[in-house]
């Protein structure tokens, strides 16, 4: 781990911590551009001179080999860390809810023309979100009396409404510099701490802003895109199965399996109470559920692993389906419950042939990477095909009964793009990984 940092101790002059993670980023990206090059640095991230005494080690080694070139290959994390984190918009955006794609809050939720390969709203490439970025981002190169300007019209704006400019910025306009009111002061290579601009004193000073009213595909520039070592959205970003699946559809769809058995009285507790029912239920599954681990463990698996209690809270209600197991747990519930409907596909619950073929495929996209020869090679859209077939027979019960129609669409806002059974879309060749944000999976998009 090269960081860690409490949300409580992040920036709080409106920028919602972004001059913290700034910080972060630039460091970061500052190692990655020497790891790409194949040498240690000859000056600390900042441009300054290696310190006396505590960087004398780096100072030995400036400028030597590394004795390999490294590439990043994926930037994993949940949705608010693809979004948010990163200086994207997050997916309540009207305009760009999806970071991949060019779909809209309104298409946000529409399966038609999505498939393995395709989306209809076409690809965000790294040149559209460069413009973007250029579009909002202002330059200037200040001397002594403009600066003075620049500190008089400055303040802090804190407000949380979507007008609110989100940081230290302008109260009034200033047409010599071409700045207006609301530009926002941004932290960069030549001022990484917006709160030092008035302490400044070496002229001309170059101080980048930022105009949110000019905002469409990001909210800041992120210091970790840098699209010449390959570094791009479309390119790098991903996510493990951990958030994807574990903690992702497939808890979505248990807890649609769950509530459908308990309103169906699969254990014949002959309550009519839903409430009592479902807590009736819940006991006979946990005995279920603990005598097939007994017999899974027995038969030599030692991939089990445990929940240590269950409850019918765990499972929400009819009306808000939900799934409280942890991640490795919620994989092995998926097993079990995939058994427990495959032995009792004659029990008359409706739509049983299409919950098991939906646990099956769900199951299988788990066991997906262990397929590939190398653990760290993009999963080819031929191995998807393979493994799953075609998505028509899927679409049915997982797009119009479970995702689109529960929490999971109306909560995450996932673009069909990210979700299941969308595996992903190929981009172009070359490319490393097709991302996708939490609670949906991924797939690598280079072509076999």
């Amino acid at each position: 781990m090269a960081v860690a940092c409490r949300k409580r101790l992040l920036c709080r002059c409106g920028c919602r911590g972004w001059c913290s993670l700034w910080r972060i980023y630039d460091w970061l990206a500052d190692s990655l551009r020497h790891a790409a090059d194949g040498a240690f640095p000859t000056e600390r991230h900042d441009g300054s001179e290696f310190l006396l005494g505590s960087d004398d080690v780096r100072r030995a080694m400036a400028g030597q080999g590394l004795g390999s070139r490294f590439v990043v290959t994926t930037i994993k994390g949940d949705w608010d860390a693809t979004t948010v984190y990163l200086g994207f918009p997050t997916s309540a955006d009207r305009v760009h809810p999806c970071s991949l794609c060019c779909a809209s809050r309104e298409t946000l939720h529409h399966s038609q023309g999505v498939d393995i390969f395709t989306c209809p709203w076409g690809d965000k490439s790294s040149a559209m979100i460069e413009q973007a970025v250029a579009a909002c981002e202002i330059t200037v190169c200040v001397g002594w009396e403009d600066h003075r300007k620049i500190i008089a019209a400055l303040f802090y704006d804190k407000g949380k409404g979507s007008a609110a400019s989100r940081g230290r910025a302008l109260k009034v306009d200033l047409p010599s510099l071409g700045l207006c009111k609301k530009d926002r002061l941004e932290p960069s290579r030549y001022l990484m701490d917006v709160g030092d601009l008035d302490a400044l004193n070496m002229y001309p000073i170059v101080i980048s802003f930022w105009r949110r009213s000019a905002e469409t595909m990001a909210r800041h520039r992120c210091p970790l895109i840098m699209p010449h070592l390959g570094l791009t959205l479309d390119r790098c970003l991903g996510v493990d199965s951990l958030h994807t699946l574990a903690l992702g559809v497939y808890q979505y769809f248990l807890g649609d399996v769950v509530q459908r058995l308990f309103d169906a009285d699969f254990w014949k507790v002959g309550e009519a109470n839903k409430s009592t029912r479902s807590q009736l239920s819940t006991m006979r599954m946990r005995a279920d559920l603990f005598s097939w681990y007994s017999a899974q463990e027995k038969s030599g698996r030692r991939d089990i692993h445990r929940c240590s209690d269950l409850s019918a809270e765990m499972f929400g209600t009819s009306a808000r389906p939900s799934c409280s197991l942890k991640g490795a747990e919620t994989v092995t519930f998926l097993e079990f419950m995939l058994d427990l409907l495959q032995k009792n596909a004659a029990s008359g619950l409706e739509r049983v042939d299409d919950l098991v073929r939906t646990a099956r495929a769900l199951r299988k996209l788990h066991e997906l990477p262990k397929q590939q020869d190398d653990r760290l090679a993009p999963l080819r859209p031929s191995v998807v095909q393979e493994h799953l077939g075609k998505l028509e027979p899927l679409t049915s019960i997982t797009f119009s009964d479970i995702f689109w129609k529960s929490e999971f669409a109306h909560n995450f806002s996932v673009c069909p793009c990210f979700s299941f059974p969308i595996l992903g879309k190929t981009i172009s060749e070359g490319s490393i990984f097709q991302g996708a944000p939490s609670r949906s999976f991924w797939i690598a998009s280079k072509s076999p």
